[in-house]
């Protein structure tokens, strides 16, 4: 029973998932490019941006994966001096898109990725598989 429900599981592609955080940051307007950049260096994506009436600060809603939000809080205050507060909520799970046991193997594949890839999506994969 346990190879027939291991040959069932491989039959179908193979997706990894990944929990996600809700982040809430309060951002004040002179740090705002720093902290796009700490999120965009932790494979979040951004939501909305919206300015607060009256004052300076945006508050920007981004979905940051879990695996990726260690040490965030501290790089968010250590880029933007203190004048960023992030606040991350457990929001749901999200698939990782495409395979991570895919290599190229068509002359055309070959042609346009090499053989040996660096795609986004092939190092986060990998970086996935190697750190369970």
């Amino acid at each position: 029973m346990k190879e027939a429900c291991r040959w069932a599981f491989l039959a179908q592609p193979v997706r990894l998932m990944t929990a996600m955080y809700k982040c809430d940051l309060v951002v004040s307007s002179a740090s705002l490019g720093k902290v796009y950049g700490v999120l965009s260096r932790r494979n979040s994506k951004i939501l909305s941006e919206e300015l607060k009436e009256g004052t300076e600060y945006f508050i920007v809603k981004a979905l940051v994966p879990v695996t990726q939000s260690f040490g965030f809080a501290e790089e968010i205050r250590r880029k933007s001096s203190g004048l960023a507060s992030p606040q991350l909520v457990f929001s749901h799970w999200a698939i990782i898109f495409g395979d991570p046991f895919w290599v190229p193997r068509t002359t055309e594949e070959l042609d346009h990725f090499g053989e040996k890839v660096s795609l986004m999506f092939y190092r986060i994969h990998q970086c996935y598989l190697f750190s369970i």
